[in-house]
């Protein structure tokens, strides 16, 4: 019963910090912004004497298809060259800022009409604490009426590997001490994940499951094989990866669409063998993975089906998980529904459930044809991101690597991910990337509230996260 009332004391405090009980301090206190920035400055630093050798791997592979940052170095010059002032002058143009927009997720057995009361205080904050940034604005300070800025598109920008083309990281590992390399190879499904029915493309839905059940069929046999059998490294693990991609607004909505993308990931850590190695082993299991599709029994296929299925259909158990779920199909689908004509009870709230009955429905010819999109070297989209440790440096393997890998430069990444389109709901023609070298919004300020209540929701804003392990 007390968290609206501590919900809205931390928003107050947050927006209006000068009218805290406790003084603005509470935000903006000297001693905590050290505490906080020297924290952040330890974390960047040692973030690759911190981590294992495959998520180095991870990082520069999601440097290139999910970030638009240039990088730790980068992060950790701007988090030492923050002071006290910076931070507070980037909290007035926060609020000065018309594009700004708070959102949040009132979610529970709770009363519409408690939901509603709730909305109205917050918005009457926020809606305070504005209008007073906005009063301040006086000629050179704050955002000036006229000031350009790039458009900006909310959420992740995915960036889509282009069928029929391989791109290769080789990173040497930043650890001196690390002796482990890694190898993470992520396949991207060029059609466009499923939303919910009324939603999505009419293949989304159908490649989607069958992505899923293939990971899940997968998982078992690449583990036995690569690990048990081969004793290739320390960890060896697949798995289905869910990434989201934002794409410019259309003219009827007030925020881009969000394009669901599906994954195939594969995951070594070894120090037993080179990754160029570790990749062919990967590569040859793979072959031969198909020939299992081909043979597999159906009553096989459809035990693997009905396992997943009935995994998939198990009722969530928290509170807090079940909001999480909630907002993210509201925050990523709510704009394109509502453009449209829907309503609430219009957003894919059961796209789960239809997933799960639609893998039960699964034969050996859908397995058959994902996988040949996702695998044939001539349609498949993938990349592979290495890193090599002091047991296997990268010095010793720079010959066999293919002439168009980025190797141990960060600026040729960047320089090669901004050739690199956007992800968006097309279904594309099979093209290639021209890898040559050889090194390797509509301007409007609102609370977004969504009272998920007994009877009734009230939707309200947008925005998008980060891609998921499922």
């Amino acid at each position: 019963d007390r968290l609206p009332d501590l919900a809205l004391k931390v928003l107050r405090d947050f927006m209006m910090p000068e009218k805290s009980e406790i003084g603005e301090d509470a935000i903006f206190k000297e001693t905590y912004f050290r505490s906080v920035k020297d924290a952040l400055v330890r974390n960047l630093s040692n973030y690759f004497q911190a981590h294992r050798a495959d998520l180095h791997a991870q990082y520069y592979r999601d440097l290139l298809m999910s970030s638009e940052s240039d990088g730790i170095d980068t992060a950790l010059a701007a988090v030492e060259s923050a002071t006290l002032d910076s931070v507070k002058e980037h909290h007035r143009r926060l609020l000065q800022n018309k594009e700004m927009k708070i959102e949040c997720l009132y979610s529970g057995n709770v009363p519409e009409s408690q939901a509603r009361d709730f909305y109205s205080r917050a918005s009457g904050i926020v809606r305070e604490a504005t209008e007073k940034a906005r009063g301040e604005i006086n000629g050179s300070s704050g955002v000036s009426e006229s000031h350009t800025v790039e458009p900006w598109v909310p959420g992740p920008s995915e960036k889509r590997i282009l069928s029929g083309n391989d791109i290769e990281l080789h990173f040497a590992s930043k650890n001196p001490s690390e002796e482990n390399g890694a190898v993470l190879v992520t396949y991207q499904s060029q059609i466009p994940g499923f939303k919910g029915e009324t939603i999505s493309l009419e293949e989304s839905l159908r490649s989607s499951a069958s992505m899923r059940l293939l990971c899940s069929m997968l998982r078992e046999p690449l583990f036995n094989n690569l690990r048990t059998k081969q004793q290739l490294g320390y960890i060896v693990s697949s798995y289905y990866d869910l990434g989201f991609s934002g794409r410019a607004p259309f003219e009827a909505c007030d925020g881009p669409i969000t394009v669901p993308i599906d994954f195939i990931t594969i995951n070594v850590l070894s120090r037993k063998m080179p990754p160029p190695e570790i990749k062919l082993r990967i590569d040859e299991f793979l072959g031969g993975f198909r020939e299992t599709l081909l043979t597999m029994p159906e009553s096989e296929i459809k035990n693997h089906a009905n396992a997943l299925s009935k995994k998939m259909l198990k009722p969530i158990q928290k509170l807090g998980q079940e909001a999480s779920s909630q907002f993210s199909k509201i925050r990523r689908y709510a704009p394109e529904v509502l453009a449209t004509g829907g309503t609430d009870k219009d957003l894919p709230w059961e796209s789960v459930k239809t997933l799960a009955y639609e893998i039960e429905t699964l034969g050996r010819d859908d397995l058959l044809q994902t996988w040949d999109r996702m695998m044939t070297k001539n349609e498949r989209s993938r990349v592979v991101s290495c890193v090599y440790g002091k047991t296997f440096p990268l010095e010793e393997s720079l010959k066999a690597l293919p002439p168009h890998a980025i190797v141990n430069r960060v600026d040729d990444l960047i320089e090669l991910r901004s050739g690199l389109k956007p992800f968006d709901h097309s279904v594309p023609t099979i093209e290639r990337h021209g890898f040559t070298r050889a090194f390797g919004v509509a301007s409007r300020t609102s609370l977004g509230l969504t009272a998920a209540a007994v009877a009734s929701a009230a939707v309200f804003g947008w925005s998008s996260s980060k891609r998921g392990k499922r």
